[in-house]
């Protein structure tokens, strides 16, 4: 099996929302984990991850395989890939961002705890 074909059977899940596509989900090797991020290795390519405590708590040990739930953020000077644990809890984020779309606010960073 290709790379190519690895990343799209089992590793990244994309839908689209309005015009954005998001990567929904991630497969991979955990390959560090900190109170506020983790980097996933998935068919070679390494993402951070902004993460909340709760995520960062529930992660397994470095180098075991992990999955996370993902956002895809689209900020002024960049992308941003947010990270969950459980769907509960990026369901609420995403409620969150589109409750404060409307304010001034162009980050939704402190939502998280960061």
């Amino acid at each position: 099996m290709t790379y190519r074909m690895q990343l799209a059977i089992a590793y990244c899940h994309f839908q689209r929302r309005d015009q954005e596509v998001l990567i929904s989900s991630l497969t991979g090797i955990l390959k560090s984990k900190f109170p506020d991020h983790a980097e996933i290795s998935v068919g070679g390519v390494g993402y951070r991850i902004s993460i909340p405590l709760s995520t960062f708590r529930s992660l397994p040990e470095v180098s075991e395989e992990v999955t996370i739930l993902t956002h895809l953020h689209l900020k002024e000077n960049g992308l941003e890939l947010i990270g969950f644990g459980r769907h509960l809890e990026r369901q609420l984020f995403e409620m969150l961002i589109a409750a404060f779309r409307e304010s001034a606010s162009d980050s939704p960073r402190h939502l998280i705890g960061n």
